[in-house]
């Protein structure tokens, strides 16, 4: 095996609970690997657990451990500030949700192996102000609060992202509306039986995780990690109503996406020969998924977006590369009136606020700039 497939190989080992048997692994081409999908701790469990860090230096032992034992710490450091938080949401009456890695770390079987950033929650957005006092007062710094969450950071690595609703308004998915979508969300939730904690129902917090999955395939790719957590949540969420979800997703063009991932993750969890075998037993867009994702890694890839923006400005024939800049010259000036709402109100000023600010952008990131109109003049010359 190569060390793309050693890497899934590992990851359906580790969950299943079957043991790896490899003969020669490259241990730094795949913590590389690993490492840039999130899964660093989930691989060293399985390397560890079936005795295959034997032929490691000690330098690779030690840092292998070391990614496994971080992990575990941070979780366990990480639910404890959860709990305290959670208590002074009790204690206020104020509703609230764990989203997100805060719900499915818990149903990987070996603890501390789902690497997460950050912890979201949602809650009572008539709270805001309260939510930010308590932060404050923890030494929590307020990172941003222009969108649908305010972002909170602590040293040495705590993070939360406090939503106040899902989803930025206006924010569309392929077109679909989804922040109007959710704007009933405290309705669709079950009470977790005393206090003041919710939950979706099993059917929907799939549809949630598909959506989000979704708006990051489509944007510049999401990694493996979420192939890895589709496989625990169809394994542990035994009552989704799969007639229900359809329905649902029909609505926001994300249908084909789930089906192909549910099937691509039921076959690689359920016949090691799928992954053996180089993935021969995958049909074509099974393949082309997976070849997607594992080379998007947990952040994406600036690829996927180039290409993804590229052939949602090409669509229908009528595209062009000016169109494309246009395209991004206008997604750059939507952020900037996100970051600054107060400028934003200003019909005239902002316009020219947005043309003094791009130049400074374009000498900060002429790399970046650089290299995406090089991959661009690549894809209409391939289109040709």
């Amino acid at each position: 095996m190569n060390t793309v497939t050693q890497f899934v190989y590992l990851s359906v080992c580790s969950l299943t609970g079957e043991n790896p048997v490899l003969d020669k692994i490259d241990y730094d081409a795949l913590w590389k690997l690993a490492s840039a999908h999130g899964m660093a701790a989930l691989t060293a469990k399985a390397l560890s657990g079936a005795g295959l860090l034997g032929n490691a230096s000690d330098d690779e032992k030690r840092r292998w451990n070391d990614a496994l034992n971080h992990q575990i710490k941070k979780t366990i450091l990480f639910e404890a500030e959860r709990k305290k938080l959670i208590a002074f949401m009790e204690q206020n009456k104020i509703w609230y949700m764990l989203l997100k890695g805060a719900v499915i770390g818990r149903l990987y079987p070996h603890y501390g192996t789902r690497e997460f950033a950050d912890n979201d929650i949602l809650f009572d957005e008539n709270f805001r102000d309260t939510m930010r006092e308590y932060m404050l007062k923890n030494g929590y710094t307020l990172r941003a609060d222009f969108t649908c969450a305010d972002e909170y950071s602590k040293d040495p690595f705590y993070n939360f992202e406090l939503h106040h609703s899902l989803y930025d308004r206006d924010k569309n998915l392929n077109g679909f509306d989804i922040h109007s979508y959710y704007s009933d969300i405290k309705e669709r939730l079950e009470p977790d039986g005393s206090g003041y904690g919710y939950h979706f129902t099993q059917s929907d917090f799939y549809i949630y995780f598909i959506l989000h999955a979704f708006k990051h395939y489509t944007v510049n790719g999401t990694g493996f990690r979420t192939v890895t957590d589709e496989y625990l949540i169809l394994k542990n969420y035994t009552d989704i109503d799969f007639d229900y979800v359809r329905r649902e997703l029909e609505k926001t063009g994300a249908v084909s996406f789930e089906e192909t991932l549910r099937r691509l993750t039921l076959k690689l969890f359920s016949d090691k020969s799928a992954v053996k075998d180089g993935f021969d037993a995958l049909d074509a867009d099974e393949k082309e998924m997976l070849q997607y994702i594992l080379t998007s890694g947990m952040f994406g890839a600036d690829e996927h977006y180039y290409e993804n923006m590229f052939n949602e400005c090409f669509s229908g024939g009528g595209g062009s590369r000016v169109r494309y800049y246009r395209h991004r010259i206008s997604g750059y000036a939507a952020k900037i009136k996100s970051r600054n709402p107060g400028i934003a109100k200003h019909k005239l000023l902002f316009p020219v606020y947005v043309a003094l600010n791009m130049p400074v952008q374009a000498i900060h990131k002429r790399k970046d700039i650089k290299k995406e109109i090089s991959y661009i003049k690549k894809l209409e010359k391939d289109k040709e």
